[in-house]
This record gives C-alpha cells, sequence and structure tokens, in this order.
C-alpha cells in the first residue's frame, strides 16, 4: 500500500456507536459483512474504525476523511450499499445490525486551525486519544482561539482539533499513536504552552481553556479495520 493516507483532513463525517453488549460478537461478525459491501461498492468512500480500550462509555466509532464538504453528496447511505451488493438479503441484513445498535451519533467535523498538517501514512494511526468537549453556551469562540494558541505552543505534537459543522456542538481534539504510551505526549502540552509563551501568559492560556469548558471525556481508542 502506498503511503497515501492523510489525516487529519479539512473535514470528517464521525459517526459514534454504543452496541449492545449482549450482541456484541453479533456485531461485529454483521459489521464484517457491512465492511465488504463497502469494499465492493463502485461508489467506495475511505473509512477508519476504532473502539473503545479506556473511557467513559464502550463505543465504536466510525470516521470518513473528507477533503470537502462536497464528498458527501457522492456518499451512498448504508441501506444503498448494502442493497447494490447483498440484494434482497441485504434487508435482513441491516435489520439485524441496526438491532445490535443501541444508539448511533452522527457529526460533521470541520478541522480548526491549528495549524497542523495532514500526516501521510501507510494505515491509519493504530490508537487515538480523543477528547470531546462541551464549553459553556457562548463560550466555544474562546475555547477555539485558546486551542489555536494551543497549536501554536506545541508545533509537531500529533494534536489536532476539530470543531463541529452539523451535529452537536462539540469542540473534539485528538492525539495519534503508535502505541498507547506514545499518547502520553498529551501530558507535556500544558508544560510545552508555559514554555512557548512564558509563566504568566501560557498559565493564563491554560486557565481559559479550562474556565470555558462545561465538560470533558477523554478516551483512548484501538484501531479495528479500515478501506482505502
Amino acid at each position: 500500500m502506498n503511503a497515501q493516507w492523510l489525516f487529519p483532513t479539512p473535514y470528517c463525517l464521525f459517526v459514534r456507536l454504543s452496541v449492545r453488549r449482549e450482541r456484541y460478537v453479533q456485531f461485529k461478525e454483521l459489521a464484517g459483512k457491512v465492511a465488504f459491501a463497502y469494499q465492493q461498492h463502485s461508489r467506495r468512500m475511505r473509512w477508519m474504525a476504532y473502539a473503545t480500550v479506556a473511557g467513559p462509555a464502550n463505543y465504536v466509532y466510525i470516521m470518513l476523511p473528507l477533503a470537502e464538504l462536497g464528498d458527501m453528496d457522492r456518499m451512498p447511505s448504508l441501506d444503498q450499499v448494502l442493497s447494490d451488493v447483498y440484494g434482497a438479503d441485504s434487508v435482513a441484513l441491516l435489520e439485524k445490525f441496526q438491532e445490535c445498535v443501541l444508539q448511533m451519533e452522527s457529526f460533521v467535523l470541520n478541522r480548526v486551525n491549528d495549524g497542523i498538517d495532514p500526516i501521510e501514512r501507510e494505515t491509519p494511526p493504530p490508537y487515538l486519544y480523543y477528547l470531546n468537549l462541551q464549553a459553556q453556551p457562548g463560550r466555544m469562540g474562546q475555547l477555539m482561539q485558546n486551542l489555536q494558541q494551543l497549536g501554536v505552543a506545541t508545533a509537531g505534537s500529533p494534536l489536532f482539533c476539530f470543531a463541529t459543522f452539523a451535529g452537536p456542538v462539540r469542540l473534539h481534539a485528538f492525539t495519534m499513536g503508535n502505541t498507547i504510551a506514545e499518547l502520553g505526549e498529551v501530558a507535556t502540552l500544558e508544560r510545552r504552552v508555559v514554555q512557548h509563551y512564558g509563566s504568566d501568559e501560557g498559565y493564563k492560556v491554560i486557565a481559559q481553556i479550562h474556565d470555558t469548558l462545561v465538560d470533558i471525556d477523554a478516551s483512548i481508542l484501538r484501531y479495528i479495520g479500515h478501506l482505502d
């Protein structure tokens, strides 16, 4: 495979699935059939999938990198893909798949101008450290400004951020790692901000980030599959 997997991209379709515990084995089997259908389809779209290693809940995440919003106009629906590949059997397959899913949320995300260039890889990163950030009402602009300051101070770090274009309004921050140990880079961010801006300004940036937040969910995600 050529080193042509670029991420983060300007946009991303981000799908979060909560799977019924008692049907997780069945879900994995059906998800394999769904993945095969997308692989065979003529209008295939790139995606990568992750499962929760540690976090507030056990979710499965599917991320579709998008170069532009227009990519969504060319994106076939799940039922269309299954129908085109499996024919009449697709109806029962889709019903069984949906029965395994307790809840599904989808977001269209757009990159925050954090100054980080897309990273070229042969495959998606094995691990992601994922922060789901909820800002106080009226403070999202301040939070985005502070995260841009964070990006400047941590140039070279694998941390990158998305804002919500459509869906529940959140900021989504990710760190990529080849191992879980590499995700520990996140722990150095505060120190790097202080080193870059100086003690007074650096701690002010960190304090403003904390002051704008209502809630933070932090998770470690493990790669479970992708489609080029």
